[in-house]
């Protein structure tokens, strides 16, 4: 016999919320980082906005950055920031946007670099695959643009990965500053629209 599903009470509700933190519910999208300073970065080091056949480079290369090595992370943000931008403008066309798929699942290939579009509204249904999972998105790092005149940042989330499912990488969101806020707080541009970098 199986065990009866707790559908009420504070269990049931605590479970409900903390899966509104991660991919967001009825109640609208996850909560961004309020309590940490934004990553800046991208501004005042020389970095430029990157146009499609670099952005696309960029995110499918097979070598992942480490904590380490800031460059290649700033330059994998910069190349989220190109598709995210783009895609607030435009949205996506028969499934895919610039050569990118458009997935209406949180679903990666099982293996090797695969970099798509997460958009829960507009995208289409992903055959076979795995589950992809990322941590809350109170953990991110938020990157501001290199331009000081643009508006819309980054926000950067890990993907989690155990040993008997998911995949790792990142997760990218275009984030603005919250109307009435602080200087540290944020919120979700493109809604429900997120790019996934899935690695081995």
């Amino acid at each position: 016999m199986e065990p009866a599903m707790i559908t009420t009470g504070p269990a049931f509700a605590w479970c409900q919320l903390s899966q509104y933190a991660r991919t967001g519910g009825p109640g609208g999208p996850p909560r961004l980082a309020t309590k940490r300073d934004p990553v800046d970065d991208l501004r005042g080091e020389g970095y430029d906005l990157y146009g499609f056949n670099k952005a696309f480079r960029v995110l499918h290369t097979k070598k992942a950055p480490n904590s380490k090595q800031t460059e290649q992370r700033n330059k994998l943000v910069l190349a989220a920031f190109k598709y995210l931008s783009e895609y607030e403008d435009e949205g996506p066309e028969d499934g895919s946007f610039e050569d990118i798929d458009v997935r209406s699942e949180l679903k990666a290939r099982a293996q090797g670099v695969d970099v798509f579009f997460y958009d829960k509204n507009q995208g289409a249904p992903f055959d076979g695959g795995v589950e992809v999972r990322w941590e809350t998105w109170t953990a991110s790092k938020i990157y501001l643009a290199p331009h000081p005149d643009e508006e819309n940042a980054v926000a950067v989330i890990n993907l989690k990965k155990t040993m008997s499912n998911g995949r790792s990488g990142h997760a990218y969101a275009l984030v603005k500053p919250k109307a009435g806020g602080g200087r540290r707080d944020f919120e979700f541009a493109n809604y429900p629209a997120f790019l996934i970098v899935a690695r081995d």
